[in-house]
């Protein structure tokens, strides 16, 4: 049993050293995608029950900025986003940001109505979307599917056009995914919790051997030492005789 915990704590020992190691260089090759993968398992349940948008490879437009005006077409109302994970696009939007409150806008194709993107001023989020490459800068409330013309004054980079299923929820996913860790929790729990058992039992019943063999042990020697007290006591005797 003792040996088995031992190879057990080196299995756990080398698991948690592989685990840091694999994060640590996934943080130096691909931050952004690193901090996307560790919240990925979280977004389970929020994406069964609906809460956020399920998002393939196949809702994800890679624009290239630059070519001017390129289309875009929208199935369905929601929210979108543009994303980039190029430094060179994050500080050309962080100074458009300081300029204008909305430096791009989709453009319907139908009306040429314009809806203006809001810029999106965070890191990061470990709900981001792991499919978009990079984090969202700009954000659109589009109210009605169709084809529409991406406008925008940046000129070079590539930035991914896909729906934004986090800004706005923030909130409610965090909410979600800690009732996600609460139920795998309570899972595994009651599934090894008749290991559990069977293992605290199986300690409690060392245990009481160990107490029983010291027990006998201590007896032994009580009955030695009296039997050798009663041989000198008789050869004693037998000298005084």
């Amino acid at each position: 049993m003792i040996r088995m915990q031992n190879w057990f704590s080196r299995i756990l020992s080398a698991l948690g050293a592989l685990v840091f190691f694999v994060v640590v260089g996934g943080f130096l090759v691909s931050p952004v995608q690193t901090v996307k993968r560790i919240g990925a398992p979280f977004m389970v349940l929020p994406a069964a029950i609906g809460l956020v948008p399920r998002i393939t490879s196949s809702d994800v437009y890679a624009i290239s900025l630059v070519n001017k005006s390129p289309e875009i077409v929208i199935t369905q109302p929601g929210q979108y986003a543009l994303y980039t994970d190029e430094q060179s696009v994050l500080m050309r939007a962080n100074m458009l940001e300081a300029v204008n409150a909305s430096w791009a806008s989709l453009r319907a194709q139908s009306t040429g109505q314009e809806t203006a993107g809001v810029n999106i001023v965070r890191g990061v989020l470990p709900f981001d979307p792991i499919t978009v490459p990079g984090r969202p800068i700009v954000t659109f409330a589009v109210a009605n599917p169709g084809a529409y013309t991406l406008v925008y004054p940046i000129q070079s980079g590539t930035v991914y056009f896909a729906p934004d299923s986090t800004t706005g929820r923030e909130g409610v996913i965090l909410l979600a995914g800690l009732a996600q860790i609460v139920f795998v929790v309570i899972l595994g729990v009651g599934i090894f919790w008749s290991r559990i058992r069977r293992y605290r039992l199986q300690q409690q019943q060392l245990a009481a051997k160990l107490v029983q063999k010291r027990a006998h042990a201590e007896a032994f020697w009580q009955r030695h030492e009296r039997g050798q007290e009663d041989a000198n006591n008789h050869d004693e005797n037998r000298k005084l005789e």
